[in-house]
This record gives structure tokens, sequence and C-alpha cells, in this order.
């Protein structure tokens, strides 16, 4: 956080203190930041590193270092903690890295994604989310889909090697959503980016990523032969749907969302997935106007990877963020077919 205030000049928090160790006063680990008042939360309203990892500051620090060195900072192998981290039941490990580089990166987070979802001779059903008995998935079908994530994973950083223009590391949110930024409610501007536990520096093509807040969708009334089935049914990659938003009522007052017999009709789930697809389009073309990189069509070949276009660009998550995800759909797949 102190590197995105004083080196990127990004709005954070300023950090009074903070204390890693458990044996704090509060008897756990905490931070105590700057508070930020009067703002409000978008939905409201419409350097110089080698690797990838995570930023750390240098061994040694000085209690009066310059926050604004940019010497002071390193990139130290990635850690990504696991999704149910915070559910003590689950007991997920994080995954901890060994390199900062991006080729051997990948290839140890694909096999620690693989070897953890395996337990003994068969895959492990809770750790695969596999709680249905009707949801199949034996070892051989999960090797075989872990083996083609693997190609595809050698194939984009090939791919990545010859545009290194787009492998630039940056700071990359994977908790990435308008509750954590929050803006003035009379200028509209960011006042403050929080929420930093899964900030780390990747590639600048793999922070092509949408808000969290339109990404989400509900399958129910999805046509069974739209795109979204047609290419895997992947819950991470949202569906484009277009057509009239219908609204909660019609032109006579009567709700939209149940027919006569109470029934549910889709009608509201189908019309955010219309309203989000608008709006994922919109976020591309903003992008496209504050970077110049994101308007340049062979960073769209390199980060494109089917899917709707707008200005002929593809307006969908990047190849290694959807390469990303089918590594955690190694965690959280629901069926695989036999």
């Amino acid at each position: 956080m102190s590197f995105a205030r004083c080196i990127r000049v990004i709005p954070t928090h300023r950090i009074i203190a903070w204390n890693p160790n458990k044996d704090s006063p509060v008897g756990a680990t905490c931070i105590l930041q700057e508070h930020v008042d009067n703002v409000i939360e978008p939905w409201q309203m419409w350097s110089a590193w080698s690797g990838f990892g995570n930023l750390a500051f240098a061994p040694g620090l000085s209690a009066v270092a310059n926050l604004a060195d940019p010497a002071i900072y390193i990139v130290k192998p990635l850690q990504l903690r696991h999704l149910w981290a915070s559910i003590e039941w689950r007991r997920m490990e994080p995954f901890i890295g060994s390199t900062s580089t991006l080729h051997r990166l990948w290839e140890e987070l694909w096999s620690h994604h693989r070897s953890r979802s395996i337990c003994g001779s068969d895959v492990d059903r809770e750790i695969l989310g596999l709680y249905d008995d009707n949801e199949h998935c034996d070892l051989a079908s999960f090797t075989v889909v872990a083996n083609i994530v693997r190609l595809v994973a050698e194939d984009a950083l090939r791919m990545l090697a010859q545009f290194p223009q787009y492998a630039q590391p940056c700071l990359v949110n994977h908790d990435y959503a308008y509750r954590d930024i929050p803006l003035d409610p009379d200028a509209l501007q960011v006042e403050a980016l929080i929420d930093w536990d899964d900030v780390h520096v990747m590639p600048f093509v793999v922070g092509i990523d949408y808000p969290e807040d339109i990404q989400m969708f509900h399958m129910y009334s999805l046509a069974s032969d739209s795109n979204y089935y047609r290419e895997g049914a992947f819950p991470s990659f949202p569906p484009d749907e277009y057509g009239e938003i219908i609204g909660a009522v019609d032109a006579h007052g009567i709700l939209t969302g149940v027919d006569e017999q109470g029934n549910l009709t889709g009608v509201d789930t189908r019309d955010q997935r219309i309203t989000n697809t608008v709006l994922r389009e919109t976020y591309i073309r903003a992008l496209q106007k504050q970077d110049a990189r994101a308007s340049q069509s062979d960073m769209w070949e390199v980060a494109g990877c089917g899917g709707a276009r707008e200005n002929g660009y593809e307006s969908r998550p990047t190849l290694l963020v959807r390469l990303e995800r089918i590594m955690k759909i190694l965690n959280a797949v629901s069926t695989v077919a036999d």
C-alpha cells in the first residue's frame, strides 16, 4: 500500500501501524489505517521491477526510510491465500511459490492445484466441491483436464513472450470490486482503494479484468444453446447477453418475475445479464481511453479467448486471467464428464 500511494500515486489509506503477529495487543494480526470519511462506493453511481509475485519492503528497512524511494521495495515469490482460507473448518493451505519467473511460477501453481485435488488413488471430492453423488469426476477424467490446462498455459506463455509490452509487471488486484473503491459523492473522484489482501505483482495483461460486481450472474433462464454452455459453462466467465430489459413490472404494474401460477420466469436474472453485458463493454471502452495498450488489437489477440467484440476487440476477460481461473476450477469444478 505504501508503494501504491508513494510511488504510483494511487490513493490508498495511510498506514498508521501494523502487526503481522498474533501476539499483538489485540490478540490477532492487525493493521491500523487512516479513516476516509464522506465517500460512496462506485456501484451507487455509475516501475522498474523484475519478476512477478508479492511486493514487499526490502530487508533491513529503516523506520525512517523514504517510502517514495523505489529502492526500498522488492518482489518476493508469489503467495496466494486460498478462497476459503478464512473458513476455519476448511483449513485450506495457501499457495507459496519459490520463484518470481513467470513460466516457473505458472508451473508451480499448476502443480499445486493438481496435487491438492488428488487424494490417494482418487480425486478429493470435498476439495473439488463435488457434494452431489450425481456429479461425476474420476481421477482419469481429472488428469485429462489438468493436462489440457497445462498445455493452454504453455501456449499462453509462448504467445505472451512475443509481446513483452503486455508482460510488464504491474500491481494486480485479484479481489477487484466496486465496494473497495470509495468515491467522493460530489466530484465522483476516487478517494481511496481499499482491501489489499490479494494484490500481487503480475503481468499487465492479467490486470485487464472486470470488477466482481459485473462478473456475477445467474444461470437461471439462460438459453441452453448459448455460448456460455458451448464454451464449457465455466462460472468464472460471465456470458454476454443482449436484448430489451423488461423490468420488474410490466406496463400494467404486474410483476414480471413470476407467472400466474407463481412460478419464476427468469426475467430478473435475464435483465441482470443484459445490464452487466452493457457495463462490461462500457468498462472496456473506458479502459482503452486510460491505457493505450488496451486499444491495441494485438493486445486483445494475446488476451482474448473468444466472446463478443467491442470496436473489433475482445470484450471478455484475458486469456491469462482465464488460465489462472481454470487452475482454480481444478479446485471448484462442478462436473467433469467421464
